[in-house]
């Protein structure tokens, strides 16, 4: 009787795993496939433009998150991007490399920070972790920072990939950044960012 009932519940488990197969790889899976055919019927320069997420949700009528997977599936890289002092979400077909010009405040006191390998004074190198107060003040101080740029520095470290943001234990609560090793920083910040892997570090 116990072997029968095993058996029974072993193919109920089975039969919800194609239920669950069914009800939503499918979607993605068919959402993917649209895009893909949709892609290779833009031309070259079409290819190069910035298609953004609320333009691509609309046109295929789907979820952010549905969005994200699919193209993700495809090999379509996503990032933010500052349109009007409006962080938004675009995809790259062919991204092309992003000029120093397109940069923000925060993200060129970043690549500063990333180029020179360290945060603070020389000696110091490229650390674990960072009071993001201390490091927010670097940057009020830097000559990168200009006025109302300070309110998106946050975002602009998170965005780029290169840090988390926690609060430290211990009796003083501290808002902190960990940070990535300084070339995993570099790797990361190069396609978040710069949309240019073969950027020259030295």
């Amino acid at each position: 009787m116990r072997t029968y009932l095993s058996v029974i519940q072993k193919q109920i488990e089975v039969e919800k795993a194609a239920q669950v197969d069914r009800e939503y790889k499918p979607h993605t899976l068919h959402l993917k496939e649209q895009i893909q055919q949709w892609v290779n019927t833009l031309s070259t320069a079409s290819r190069q433009q910035e298609l953004y997420e609320t333009d691509l949700c609309r046109t295929f009528k789907c979820h952010k998150e549905d969005l994200a997977i699919a193209m993700d599936a495809i090999g379509i890289s996503g990032k933010k991007i500052n349109r009007c002092g409006v962080l938004v979400r675009a995809y790259f077909i062919e991204p092309k490399p992003t000029s120093y010009s397109e940069l923000s405040d925060g993200q060129r006191f970043l690549l500063k920070l990333l180029t020179q390998g360290s945060i603070g004074n020389n000696q110091d190198g490229w650390p674990e972790s960072i009071p993001s107060r201390t490091l927010y003040e670097m940057f009020i101080d830097s000559p990168e920072h200009e006025a109302g740029s300070d309110r998106s520095f946050g975002r602009d470290v998170l965005s780029s990939g290169i840090a988390v943001k926690r609060r430290s234990a211990g009796s003083v609560n501290v808002w902190r950044y960990d940070l990535l090793s300084l070339n995993e920083a570099r790797q990361v910040f190069t396609t978040q960012v710069l949309c240019n892997m073969g950027y020259n570090w030295e």
